[in-house]
């Protein structure tokens, strides 16, 4: 309820600022105040005064709500107005690969690489690659990526390459359960790993389906502990440097 006063403060001194209304918007939302929520996203969705903030924000919302081709136009909108932010490289990637559009993606991580290297972005690309079957550069990106001490995206987008790989006779499936092992007892992919296509190529495998019972003890557990969150940290959930997969 504050946080709804506040934006509604902001609003009285900016009126129709798409930022600020996507904040209000998810507010009241979060209220069970639908109705007004929705008025608060339509009236972001037809506003002209559009800042970076604003499309960022919204492209995100657009997103979340499935609305991908609305969201990359916005990314591209705000690519237009600043160049030099890998953040937008790095979202116009996940919602690429979210509209299948794997080559974009790539180019698009490519140029983000570049910009702001990390494990993280190296992983992230060498998934796709992994997809596209464009081994050698995968497994280089992977190499590069995995060097210790990794954080658990890491770890989880690791495995999903090394499951990738053994679809086309490489990869390592000891890795590939190792990384993902790993991942999970940190809470990283919880709520992905039963259903995440990237690691079809374990399905059937005996000490896989170990994990995810242990997965799904692990989840009852959580909730039934008193102020733990609902879930867990997502691989499909956006973020400053997001996986592809949202799946950034």
């Amino acid at each position: 309820k504050e946080a709804i006063d506040d934006y509604d403060e902001a609003l009285k001194h900016h009126p129709g600022d798409v930022h600020v209304l996507i904040l209000r918007s998810r507010a009241l939302r979060h209220e069970g105040r639908d109705e007004e929520a929705n008025r608060d996203y339509q009236a972001a969705l037809s506003a002209t005064n559009l800042t970076l903030a604003g499309l960022t924000t919204r492209a995100r919302e657009r997103r979340d709500r499935g609305d991908l081709r609305g969201a990359l136009d916005d990314l591209q909108q705000a690519h237009a107005m600043d160049r030099g932010d890998p953040y937008l490289l790095s979202s116009m990637a996940v919602v690429l690969a979210d509209l299948d559009r794997i080559s974009e993606a790539i180019d698009a991580l490519d140029q983000y690489v570049v910009a702001k290297p990390s494990e993280t972005s190296i992983i992230n690309r060498a998934v796709l690659l992994a997809r596209v079957g464009d081994i050698d550069a995968a497994i280089k990106d992977l190499n590069a990526a995995v060097k210790p001490p990794n954080v658990s995206k890491v770890q989880y987008q690791a495995a999903c390459v090394h499951a990738l790989l053994m679809e086309r006779g490489r990869g390592s499936r000891a890795l590939a359960l190792l990384f993902l092992s790993k991942a999970l007892l940190a809470g990283y992919g919880l709520d992905d790993v039963s259903t995440d296509a990237d690691l079809d190529a374990l399905r059937d495998d005996e000490d896989f389906k170990a994990l995810l019972r242990t997965v799904q003890l692990s989840k009852g557990a959580r909730r039934g502990q008193a102020g733990s969150p609902s879930d867990s940290e997502s691989r499909h959930r956006d973020d400053p440097e997001p996986s592809p997969k949202t799946s950034l």
